[in-house]
Formats: C-alpha cells, structure tokens, sequence
C-alpha cells in the first residue's frame, strides 16, 4: 500500500507542476507553441562566460527575455533588428542557468543558456 501512495504522490506532484508551468506561460504570453509557429535560431556560444551571439533564420525583428532559475526576468530587449545580435551580460548575469525566450511576431522559443 505504501508502493501505491507513493506513486499516487508523485504522479500528482507531477501533474500539479506541469499546470502551474502551463498557466505561468500562458498568464504571460496567451500563446502556445507549436510546430506551426516555431523560431529558429541559434544561440552560441553556450555555456557562455555571459557574452552571446543570437542569430534568427528569418530577417525580421525580436525580442529577447531572459529568466533566472528562480523565475525572476534579469533581462528584457524589445525590437532587436539585427539578425545576428551579441549581447554582453557579464556584468549583469551571474554563474548559472537561465531560460532566453526569443519571439518574433507570433512566434516563440525558449533555450536554455549556461553561464560559467
């Protein structure tokens, strides 16, 4: 019985996660990406010292937001024109893992960038 009580706690915990996750993205956003609207862009160096290069497929602006582990927004830049961008955030980012979310248009992505 304990067996069936743990699974049932995971499972749920899980389950909660995940729509806490879903319905903080979607009070941002009232987005969902798919397939459809998918961006596709390189992000180099990574892991980064906290200088990075951005370089969108399509020529069309975008923004760059990034998140702390935590949740916390320690980056925001909005209309970049540039389809190859290099953001210098050494002074701004400490060591860790961050979420960059870029969107262009109706178009959304969210990588995941390391800094050492």
């Amino acid at each position: 019985m304990k067996k069936l009580t743990l699974i049932t706690v995971l499972m749920l915990n899980a389950i909660f996660a995940s729509a806490q996750i879903d319905s903080e993205e979607n009070i941002e956003s009232n987005n969902v990406v798919g397939i459809d609207n998918y961006i596709n862009v390189s992000l180099y160096p990574n892991p980064s010292k906290g200088y990075f290069n951005i370089e969108m497929e399509k020529d069309e602006p975008y923004n760059v937001v990034i998140y702390a582990m935590n949740g916390n927004l320690v980056y925001n830049q909005e209309n970049i024109q540039d389809i190859r961008a290099r953001l210098d955030l050494t002074s701004t980012l400490s060591k860790g893992l961050y979420h960059v979310r870029l969107t262009q248009g109706n178009n959304a992505i969210v990588k995941k960038l390391i800094i050492q």
